[in-house]
């Protein structure tokens, strides 16, 4: 862990200096992943809740650039909120505060495959049921790892909505609900995301009350879900009337 700190503080300075990395132009977002994943070494297991906080309050700083298409600013501030809270406040207070931000919704898969190619692993969703080659059994094997494992709390909570995505896209429900139910249960940035998924497969499969049992716990637990919640159960009553 010693060794890893020292990598990502020597990346930082790079990206404080401006240097230009791997044709990187936006350097606030590899920032806020480094932050983030210092303060999870620094809290986890270095057991320095005193150098964590400072990096979780450094991505809250970082401001996202007014009129440009930029991905993951509001995602990484609000986890670090969430991270922060956790730290000085307890666990039930931050669940409480978490918020449903517009990017949550349609940018989290993407923030998802750049955070773990960021540590190597590549994301392909359609591999994860063709294996056509051995890169596609290693990708599945470091996602597998990466789930199995409790070094990286941030990495296995990514991993499990890549997972969960990827099955749900094909229609594997019930692989899908593996991955959204684990997610939920945890105390994690991105539990409401999976409740709110794993409502979705429950309907798609005709459990409509298994998924509104769903919905009322992300709600009950995660009050700024509420919106995405009620948003969610109205397109649901859309849907059914039209077919009527």
């Amino acid at each position: 862990m010693a060794k890893a700190k020292n990598v990502y503080e020597t990346l930082l300075t790079m990206l404080e200096s401006k240097e230009k990395i791997w044709s990187l132009e936006d350097h606030d977002v590899l920032t806020m992943m480094c932050n983030l994943y210092l303060a999870e070494i620094e809290s986890l297991h270095l057991k320095r809740n005193d150098f964590a906080l400072p990096r979780l309050e450094a991505i809250e700083r970082i401001k996202k650039p007014e009129g440009q298409l930029v991905v993951g600013y509001d995602i990484y501030k609000g986890w670090a909120q969430y991270q922060h809270t956790i730290i000085s406040k307890g666990k039930a207070q931050a669940t409480q505060q978490i918020i449903m931000y517009p990017e949550m919704d349609s940018d989290i898969m993407r923030v998802a495959e750049c955070q773990l190619m960021f540590c190597g692993i590549s994301v392909s969703l359609l591999a994860y049921y063709q294996f056509s080659d051995k890169k596609d059994v290693i990708e599945r094997a470091l996602f597998d790892r990466v789930i199995k494992s409790a070094v990286s709390p941030i990495e296995r909570s990514l991993a499990r909505l890549i997972y969960g995505s990827a099955y749900q896209e094909k229609g594997h429900f019930a692989e899908a609900e593996k991955h959204y139910s684990a997610l939920f249960e945890e105390d994690s940035y991105f539990s409401p995301v999976a409740g709110i998924y794993l409502a979705q497969c429950k309907k798609a499969q005709d459990k409509t009350a298994e998924a509104e049992s769903i919905l009322e716990k992300v709600r009950a637990k995660y009050p700024g879900y509420e919106s995405a919640v009620t948003k969610l159960r109205e397109s649901w009553k859309k849907e059914g009337e039209s077919k009527k």
